[in-house]
């Protein structure tokens, strides 16, 4: 499949393929009439800044700065992901990090745990499989704290905290006061501390 899009524009569909046009604006062989070239350095600059904070790659930008503006260059599968990560891994290593400090690990042992876990089957139940190995406890052990968390940290919230933290987007919710607190009551909770 093909992704159509305005000249200037990468794009990849569901199916891996990443299309790159290019509309000739800043390659080294054209020039800005206006500007008499000299904005080609900045724009090209602009450009490969952009695309570095994406998270591309800088082949994948030299590729697409670098492509005629007659010509479009097509990716596919393997090709694709290798110049256009599927992932993004700063935002992996962020969300991973914050995931991690909820369970009052680091991020490498939050990932081993998180490995094991996968072995959990589908017919397991998520209390009896997934939660404890994620905390590093047993099923019974957790049970038993995890009924703790209920009484001593969940049932803390004033109105005007549900309000606020439901008021507030996801993203944003674990750096709120008193989220910050609740999330600390369960891992000392959770980890007998």
């Amino acid at each position: 499949m093909t992704c159509g899009g305005r000249k200037g524009q990468d794009r990849k569909d569901a199916d891996g393929e990443i299309e790159s046009k290019h509309d000739g604006a800043g390659l080294a062989g054209s020039t800005n009439v206006a500007g008499g070239g000299r904005l080609m350095p900045v724009m090209r600059s602009a450009v490969k800044k952009y695309v570095e904070e994406m998270g591309i790659t800088d082949s994948f930008f030299e590729r697409m700065f670098n492509t005629d503006p007659s010509a479009i260059a097509i990716y596919r599968g393997d090709e694709s992901e290798k110049i256009v990560p599927f992932t993004d891994p700063t935002h992996d290593e962020i969300v991973t990090s914050q995931v991690a400090q909820q369970y009052g690990v680091t991020t490498l042992e939050y990932r081993r745990r998180k490995s094991l876990a996968e072995s959990c089957s589908m017919n397991d139940k998520f209390m009896d499989c997934y939660e404890p190995i994620m905390w590093g406890l047993s099923p019974d052990v957790y049970r038993s704290r995890s009924a703790m968390v209920k009484i001593r940290c969940d049932a803390g919230l004033s109105e005007s905290e549900k309000e606020h933290f439901n008021a507030t987007p996801r993203k944003d919710r674990i750096l709120l006061p008193f989220a910050v607190r609740i999330y600390a009551c369960r891992v000392n909770t959770m980890l007998a501390k």
